[in-house]
């Protein structure tokens, strides 16, 4: 250290003066030098190899140290200097290069074109001086709770309309927020900018240049000499660059100002002209005055009036929101003033109230501004000083206040500091910041790198290094100011932040900053934790903007979590609707639909909360997606949701027959309505003069029953939610539990979502907590599971016969695992129905394949009938499926286990399952003869001709044997459901079909749905679809979905001329049951082929042709798109679909 001072003390003022020798240092009162100081091996200049500065790594600090009036100080403000207002430094975010004016008055830093100042912004935690305890305002009136618990979240007045001006997408609105965009940016507009630029010369020119060739500009440059440009040149040409430009902005705000000026004293010398020739008309004075600035302008006529017209929308904008909004206009002023759309005296008069409010953002944001104001003789004095939140402003146009004049009733002490990074508060943490989050694993702490947790890519407070573009604004960039002000509520409820211009959904607002400390109680604090480790910051003394963001009338952000370089910080970003939050938290990665005029806001939240739109052809189609999505998540996942949006009225009774479907057969789908906004409803349902309503919305009944279609979506699904009447502070608690109604019971839920509701914000604290799935209330010990646990065991034991029916119905398909388990270590004989195929693990040697009767793969009608216990789990019997009930066992024989109960006791089954697969004893268990059960694996031999036909009963045994492993068989109504029924299903297999709605055209919309689903599994699996021919017209056109989705799917048409079901049943002949002979194969070419996509399409008659695409790429990689138009003939079904035909042509 020693050698340090002695070179500080000889060389550095020596190397100092000729950098200063040209500063004017006498327009400054008392002088202050801020130095930026590293410590550097000298050994390694040239490289940063033995530099230590802050930021580059966590344990190390920085310092700020002045020289001047013989005193050396440490600053507690991060390790940067601070330009003060007229500097030119515009590294700096606005809001914090102002608002340090006020806390470091006379600090300067000079800027030239031979030293750039640095244009990364220097981060770092402040630390405070350390004291006993934080000084803590104890008055509970102004407590204001970030993260409470449901049970105490405040209550909130219902929203009301307040009646202020709001901007709106109008050509005038449009303009306002230019203008504040404008105000918020890094645009610098001040006379200076101008003075700068007549000595201007390019960069990279030298004085002997501007000597031999003054006035040289950038263009001139030769060009020869661009290769050799370096980093310093180009920055320099950056710099060059950027004044040029805003001095571009700053002369063409001078001209509309006087340009408005004009106008004003022409007005004023057309009423002197008046006055001073009485003889004159008003028009005839006019017209003197055009002539007179003719002549000076040098203009015709009608090119004066042209520009006047134009001007005089300069003017009028000036009266109504002042100078301001003509300084920091943007490019659209002259057109908006040119075809003067939305010009009436109705949008002005309201726009006044932003008038203040535009000149507390000038004049705090860029406190030089008003100087251009004095070539038109206007006042240059700043009307509002400090940080632009020292300013309360009102939405009605009040003269703003001080921000601390709103809290001096609670506490006459009040103060508070505007900071740009969270201090740490020393004496709770020392100079260990709690935030910092340890490198995942040692190559990343070795080689000193941060990658991000969100995208994985590279963080660096260096723009050339940075790759992580997650929060642009706010890291690894320059940080301006957010285009938000602190107002006034009119209802008493003190103080709110309200966002000056849209902001897309999931960009910051703002970073949440305080002093980072512990242990505060009955306190405004936000709570968060790293590695275990909890921590507070708790904004009461020191914070910024987003200590008012819950304060808000209308609020519309949440807070969120983000690590930039290895430290933990708290964002405030736009709320994408908890709804769909909650829904991709339980697995859901796409919702179905079709876009409708009350759900367009509502789809706006989706991309943000990690969900992808699937748009559909029809609602119908769109909710039998949803019910593929929920069978393939159940399945695998063992959770999910399907869900499905639609619009109000038409939309969700064209998918009714979907969502019915689901209820039937025991699918969680989630039924999100988009309905229409309070306010519609309340006009609808107002009279005049005491007359029943007139006034109807359109998908209505043309009456005021708005909530009909609720009423309706009762009878098939198990909750329902209106948010329209649900407070904002209740919603997560609502949406959670209709969410887990729709778990817990696997069936349909449907919710209301009005149009103005979509942007409500909502605490967003529950999303730290599980959506509760089982919600079984009286086994808090698990005492009751055990008990009917060892009662169903018991009833085995003395059984002599027994059985087990799997289905996948009443939520059993989640305990999958489970009942295999038991299966296994029990031994017990166990088949399963047509629905459920899938259901147990084919390989066991106890189960027995799919129990159909007489018309299965084996006949186990006798042993079913003979058995006397039955354990049922989860199983739908219909008519269809038990061969109109003949292959029943009794009644009393039977024991039907759900997923939460077991016959009417309700009761946690998984764990009933865990604790019977746990205690059973298989030496108790009475020991059956199953040798003449058959063995449904055993599959007939085949010769197969090839160049015969294809047939039914040899079709789905040849396919059968093509089956892989993790694939997902779809079978459709009729045929392919009793052909595919009996597959030997490979392991980890899945095969959907009814058992209960069998809705004809069900299958290829569900095939999307299931195919999407495997994909965000990350499932290798294929999924193949064996659609009919009547079946596939019904929904034909959601291939063309698949397509554009680029979906995986196969799919076989079964073609055999029209409904075989119902023609067997009935009208063997007729033409009802005919359909029109497609070309099946050709259908994709309707729907185009999208680059890259594989698209496989062809029609077999024959074993040669089916064998070909059955060893085919597309079909044994499941890559893309084959569709294969299998044709068959029109009388050609199995010997056992007739006996099931006739079983079902017996119910009629």
């Amino acid at each position: 250290m020693e050698d340090i001072q002695r070179n500080l003390q000889t060389d550095f003022f020596n190397k100092l003066k000729p950098a200063l020798r040209n500063f004017p240092s006498h327009q400054f009162r008392n002088p202050v030098l801020c130095v930026k100081a590293f410590i550097q091996d000298g050994d390694s200049l040239g490289d940063d190899t033995g530099t230590y500065e802050a930021n580059r790594q966590p344990n190390r600090l920085k310092h700020r140290i002045s020289f001047g009036s013989g005193n050396i100080s440490d600053s507690e403000s991060e390790g940067t200097c601070q330009s003060s207002p007229t500097s030119l430094d515009q590294s700096q975010p606005l809001g914090d290069r102002n608002h340090n004016q006020q806390r470091n008055a006379g600090v300067a830093e000079h800027t030239n074109t031979t030293s750039l100042p640095s244009r990364k912004r220097k981060g770092g935690l402040r630390l405070a001086p350390v004291s006993d305890s934080a000084s803590i305002d104890d008055d509970v009136s102004t407590r204001r709770q970030m993260q409470l618990g449901h049970e105490n979240f405040p209550k909130r007045a219902k929203v009301k309309p307040d009646g202020v001006f709001q901007a709106r997408e109008l050509s005038l609105s449009k303009f306002v927020v230019g203008v504040w965009e404008q105000i918020h940016s890094g645009l610098v507009l001040e006379p200076l900018v101008l003075t700068e630029q007549v000595n201007l010369i390019a960069p990279g020119t030298t004085d002997d240049d501007t000597d031999q060739s003054s006035g040289r500009s950038l263009a001139a440059i030769d060009v020869q000499g661009q290769a050799n440009h370096n980093v310093e040149s180009f920055s320099r040409s950056n710099l060059f660059c950027r004044r040029v430009t805003q001095a571009s902005r700053t002369c063409r705000s001078i001209e509309v100002i006087v340009q408005a000026r004009w106008v004003e004293l022409f007005d004023s010398y057309v009423e002197y002209l008046g006055s001073m020739n009485p003889e004159l008309s008003p028009t005839k004075s006019r017209m003197r005055a055009i002539a007179e600035a003719c002549t000076d302008f040098g203009w015709t006529e009608k090119e004066l009036r042209n520009k006047m017209a134009i001007w005089r929308g300069y003017k009028e904008i000036k009266d109504a929101l002042g100078w301001a909004a003509l300084v920091f206009s943007g490019m659209g002023l002259y057109r908006l003033c040119k075809y003067r759309i939305g010009f009436d005296a109705d949008k002005f008069y309201k726009a006044r109230a932003l008038r203040l409010r535009m000149e507390v953002a000038a004049d705090t944001l860029h406190p030089n501004w008003r100087q251009l104001l004095a070539i038109v003789g206007e006042s240059t004095q700043r009307t509002f000083v400090g940080h632009p939140h020292d300013w309360v402003v009102h939405q009605d146009g009040s003269d703003p206040i001080p921000l601390r004049s709103t809290y001096l009733r609670y506490d006459p002490q009040f103060t508070f500091e505007h900071i740009d990074e969270s201090i740490l508060d020393t004496a709770a943490w020392g100079a260990d910041d709690p935030r910092w989050i340890p490198p995942p694993n040692t190559a990343v702490c070795i080689t000193g790198t941060s990658v991000c947790d969100l995208c994985g890519q590279l963080q660096s407070n260096e723009a050339a290094l940075n790759a992580c573009k997650c929060f642009p604004g706010f890291f690894g960039g320059p940080r301006l100011p957010s285009a938000v002000q602190i107002f006034r509520t009119s209802n008493g409820r003190n103080n709110g932040l309200q966002a000056l211009v849209p902001f897309e959904r999931g960009v910051a607002i703002g970073e949440f900053v305080g002093l980072v400390t512990k242990g505060i109680e009955d306190q405004d604090v936000l709570d968060s934790q790293v590695a275990g480790r909890r921590y507070q910051i708790w904004q009461g003394r020191q914070g910024n903007f987003t200590r008012f963001a819950n304060h808000s009338c209308k609020p519309n952000a949440q807070f969120e979590k983000f690590t930039w370089l290895g430290t933990q910080h708290v964002l405030l970003i736009p709320l994408a609707s908890y709804l769909f939050t909650r829904l991709r938290q339980t697995g859901t990665r796409h919702v179905y639909g079709v876009p409708g005029d009350f759900t367009l806001k509502a789809l706006d939240h989706l991309p943000q909360s990690g969900i992808k739109f699937v748009g559909c052809c029809n609602e119908l189609n769109a909710g039998y997606a949803a019910d593929g999505y929920a069978r393939s998540q159940r399945h695998r996942s063992k959770t999910g949701l399907g869900a499905l949006i639609t619009t109000y009225g038409v939309g969700e009774l064209g998918a009714a027959n979907a969502v019915a479907g689901s209820y039937a057969e025991y699918l969680p789908v989630v039924h999100i309505v988009g309905t229409p906004s309070q306010k519609a409803r309340g006009v609808s349902a107002s009279s005049v003069g005491g007359k029943r309503p007139h006034r109807h919305i359109h998908h209505t009944l043309a009456d005021s029953r708005i909530g009909v279609y609720r009423e309706i979506a009762e009878k098939f699904t198990v909750a329902q939610l209106d948010l329209t009447t649900v407070e904002s502070e209740e919603v997560p608690d609502r949406v959670d539990w209709v969410l887990s109604q729709a778990l817990h019971h696997s069936r349909p839920v449907y919710i209301e979502l009005p149009s103005d509701v979509v942007d409500t914000a909502v605490p967003s604290h529950a999303l730290e907590r599980p959506i509760g799935q089982n919600i079984i209330s009286n086994d808090t010990n698990g005492s009751v599971s055990t008990q009917q646990a060892e009662q169903i065991l018991q009833r085995l034991y003395s059984a002599k016969r027994p059985l087990i029916l799997v289905d996948r119905g009443d939520g059993t398909e989640l305990l999958r695992h489970q009942i295999n388990e038991f299966v296994q270590k029990s031994g017990i004989p166990t088949v399963s129905l047509p629905s459920g195929a899938s259901m147990v693990d084919n390989s066991l040697p106890n189960y027995f394949g799919v129990y159909s009767g007489p018309i299965g793969a084996v006949d186990l009608t006798s042993a079913m009938k003979s058995a006397d216990l039955v354990l049922i789990f989860g199983c739908q019997f219909s008519d269809t499926q038990t061969l109109g009930w003949a292959i029943l066992p009794e009644r009393d024989v039977m024991v039907f286990i759900g997923s939460n109960h077991v016959e009417d006791e309700e009761v946690d089954v998984g764990c009933v399952l865990v604790e019977m697969a746990e205690r059973v004893d298989k030496d108790k268990l009475q020991k059956q003869d199953t040798t003449s059960w058959g063995d449904f694996r055993s599959q007939p031999s085949q010769s197969l001709v090839p160049e015969e036909l294809i047939n039914q009963d040899e079709f789905y045994i040849h396919l059968g044997k093509s089956l892989q492993q993790n694939d997902t068989v779809l079978l459709a109504n009729a045929t392919p459901i009793i052909g595919g029924r009996d597959f030997i299903l490979p392991p980890s297999s899945h095969l959907i079909a009814s058992g209960m709605w069998f809705s004809i055209g069900h299958m290829l919309p569900a095939a999307l749905g299931v195919a999407q689903a495997k994909a965000n599994e990350g499932s290798s699996g294929r999924t193949i679809l064996l659609d009919g021919d009547g079946s596939f017209q019904m929904t034909a056109q959601e291939l063309s979905t698949i397509i554009h989705n680029r979906v995986d799917v196969i799919i076989f048409i079964i073609n055999n001329s029209g409904y075989t079901y119902e023609r067997y049943i009935h009208g063997m002949d007729e033409e009802y049951n005919d359909v029109a002979p497609w070309n099946y194969s050709a259908a994709p070419q309707l729907f185009g082929q999208p680059q890259g996509y594989p698209i496989q399409s062809c029609r077999v008659k024959t074993w040669e042709d089916l064998n070909r695409i059955l060893t085919s790429d597309g079909f044994v990689q499941g890559k893309g798109l084959t569709l294969v138009d299998v044709v068959m003939d029109k009388y050609d079904i199995s010997e056992k679909a007739k006996v099931l035909f006739e079983f079902a042509g017996k119910q009629l």
